[in-house]
């Protein structure tokens, strides 16, 4: 990217640093892993409400 103010150009990239490949693949193994604990963990709640619903009856 470049932006240009009267006769100066500045090139560069801006915003913070980019990460490695590395930690970007550690990050997105550890959401996807929390994604999955949360939505078995709501799987055995809609579960155990679908079990409760005859007896409640």
């Amino acid at each position: 990217m470049a932006i240009e103010i009267g006769s100066l150009v500045v090139k560069g990239r801006f915003g913070p640093p980019g990460r490695s490949e590395r930690e970007t693949q550690r990050e997105l193994a550890q959401q996807m892993a929390e994604m999955r604990r949360d939505l078995l963990d709501e799987m055995r709640e809609i579960m155990a409400e679908a079990a409760q619903r005859p007896v409640d009856r």
